[in-house]
């Protein structure tokens, strides 16, 4: 016998939801490949460059995103001027996989649905890309 969760009053809002997604790393691409396959409206990424000191070992979040026609952006930082390119996309929901740098709060204010983080161990006691 198979129950099925009731359906909430908000629970399709979701599924139309303009998705922007801030992921790198294999968790990244994972994440971001379960959304596409659900058919999540994701309609950018943003990463992070890969390294040169770096054995490149996952898979790549830029690559998946390009096989999508997704805008790929992979700033040094998010300043000022990157919040006001992120707002212009109205994002409904923001969502970051092992993305390496603290999202500013200006930024996760932006989805009105609610800003979500993936992160390999607990908040913010053990942070940094290597917990």
């Amino acid at each position: 016998m198979t129950l099925e969760k009731p359906a909430s009053p908000g629970a399709a809002d979701w599924r139309g939801a303009r998705c922007v997604l801030f992921a790198y790393h294999e968790a990244g691409f994972a994440c971001m490949e379960a959304l596409i396959e659900m058919g999540a409206p994701v309609i950018a990424l943003f990463t992070h460059r890969d390294a040169a000191d770096e054995e490149i070992w996952w898979r790549s979040c830029a690559e998946l995103a390009g096989r999508f026609s997704i805008p790929v952006f992979a700033p040094e930082r998010i300043d000022s001027a990157w919040i006001a390119r992120v707002a212009a996309l109205r994002p409904a929901i923001i969502y970051s996989f092992n993305y390496r740098t603290l999202l500013p709060e200006k930024v996760l204010r932006l989805a009105p649905l609610g800003a979500f983080n993936l992160h390999a161990a607990l908040l913010p006691r053990t942070g940094g890309s290597t917990p």
